[in-house]
């Protein structure tokens, strides 16, 4: 997973918050591969245990994967313990559960695409309905605001 926005700091590192929420981003890939984990932001007030989570566009869980934060405010990868097969041209929602704070930059990902990879892309904002999406709670994240996390 590299591109020179994944890299990129949020605006905002953390955004105060103290009920729970799934933070998601859609992606889709050009050919038929595996995702292997999720990369994000972690700012220094987010240093709880979260769930990363794979989704598909409808809200089947495909994945989900347990981590704890540190204090550290910089780019994480959360690793699955089994990668998941994804179909080309597919919209997955990429996503992960906060509590206390979370990162973000207003607009971050309304136009155009972000590559993450020479396959992979973030969706633009108007793409394949909003994106970035979240939910109150840790269900599925399908309502849609436009944050970069």
């Amino acid at each position: 997973m590299s591109s020179f926005w994944l890299n990129d700091q949020p605006a905002v590192a953390s955004n105060p918050n103290n009920v729970l929420v799934e933070l998601g981003v859609k992606v889709r890939s050009n050919r038929d591969g595996l995702i292997e984990g999720l990369h994000y932001f972690n700012g220094d007030v987010n240093v709880t245990t979260h769930t990363a989570k794979l989704w598909t566009s409808d809200g089947d869980l495909l994945m989900s994967e347990v981590f704890t934060n540190t204090p550290e405010i910089r780019w994480l990868d959360v690793m699955f313990t089994t990668p998941v097969s994804i179909a080309a041209n597919t919209t997955y929602v990429m996503s992960y559960d906060t509590t206390g704070a979370f990162p973000s930059t207003s607009g971050g990902l309304v136009v155009p695409p972000r590559s993450i990879s020479p396959a992979m892309r973030a969706l633009a904002h108007d793409e394949d309905g909003g994106n970035g999406v979240y939910a109150y709670g840790s269900g599925f994240p399908n309502a849609a605001l436009a944050l970069f996390w």
